[in-house]
């Protein structure tokens, strides 16, 4: 697979076609918790419902 990156940045692409990476992401298929977990990190989480009526999950990664 490639793709064309037409701007110029300072890692040196000046706009020429690239190869990208077919390797899948390991961590696609998981959820937050499997992830965090298997990292060892420690976390919580807390509903959260806003003024106009969404309701979020706010996660907190505790450092031990």
């Amino acid at each position: 697979m490639y793709a064309y990156t037409g701007i110029k940045n300072p890692f040196g692409n000046s706009g020429k076609v690239q190869k990208v990476s077919k390797r899948p992401d390991p961590d696609f298929n998981r959820d937050f918790a499997q992830i965090v977990q298997e990292n060892g990190f420690i976390f919580e989480s807390h509903p959260v419902t806003t003024s106009d009526g969404y309701k979020l999950n706010v996660f907190r990664i505790r450092s031990s």
